[in-house]
């Protein structure tokens, strides 16, 4: 793909369905959906079918997903922290957004006691009704509009990372810090486990042994900050006894959670 100037890339809304997509264009070949963890080669089909469609906004977007059933409420949260959806802004600027939509989107009649007071701020503007404790007939387009315009989310490099680890399993992405990502942890028929971790300042990728006197308190889309000791391994003579030999192998000897995968705050 390098030799013909071909770049891969991660699934992309408008060119990603349940199978690979090509952007003649750019050059660039999309991944398919189904390379993301727990999303189906229907939810990416239904997802393509908008492709040719105008949306200002990304309410817009939300209601055509809605209307057509392309996809679940998880399935959404899965696809936006990906990145699936970049053309509409960032993937924390996309969850709030997401919120609003589920809050306001459809309703009529708003119990003030249940808003914020910026939000009971913002909402009465949009009320054409109001009683003592209810705003109702609500223009659910303005009102969402000066909310969504409120919005200041945004998502930082490493954040972003995590989210790629969590649900791709990888990362294309690096970052200017001595942090790694867990990509896998497997534990072996000898109760054995090993730790698969991407070095996000370079992109690299190894798997080492954990100790068995540790809790294994990270799962795969940690970000972690990491400290490595040389240890010379150790093999049976032929009294059965265990010696060292003067084979160093690098192994964990601290670490410590800088950011926790999504699923597990």
């Amino acid at each position: 793909m390098k030799h013909f100037g071909i770049e891969l890339a991660n699934a992309k809304f408008r060119y990603t369905s349940g199978d690979y997509g090509f952007d003649k264009e750019t050059n660039t070949i999309y991944k398919s959906v189904t390379a993301i963890k727990n999303i189906g080669s229907e939810t990416g089909d239904k997802l393509y079918a908008l492709k040719d469609n105008h949306y200002p906004t990304f309410i817009d977007l939300l209601k055509d997903i809605d209307t057509n059933k392309c996809c679940n409420s998880r399935e959404l949260d899965i696809l936006i922290r990906i990145d699936y959806f970049s053309e509409f802004g960032n993937p924390n600027q996309l969850l709030e957004i997401v919120k609003l939509y589920n809050k306001f989107g459809s309703v009529k009649v708003l119990t003030k006691s249940k808003l914020t007071p910026q939000e009971l701020e913002i909402a009465s503007k949009y009320a054409h009704k109001a009683t003592e404790k209810q705003l109702r007939e609500i223009d659910t387009n303005g009102l969402l509009n000066e909310l969504i315009g409120a919005i200041k989310a945004s998502t930082d490099p490493l954040q972003q990372i995590c989210y790629d680890v969590t649900y791709l399993g990888y990362t294309n992405r690096t970052y200017d810090a001595p942090y790694y990502a867990v990509t896998g942890l497997e534990t072996n028929n000898y109760g054995t486990t090993y730790i698969s971790l991407c070095n996000i300042q370079n992109g690299s990728n190894e798997s080492y042994k954990l100790s068995r006197k540790w809790d294994i308190e990270c799962e795969q889309g940690d970000i972690l900050e990491i400290s490595f000791e040389d240890k010379h391994k150790h093999t049976k003579d032929d009294n059965g006894n265990w010696v060292k030999t003067d084979v160093i192998e690098k192994r964990i000897k601290l670490f410590n959670v800088i950011l926790k995968n999504p699923k597990t705050k």
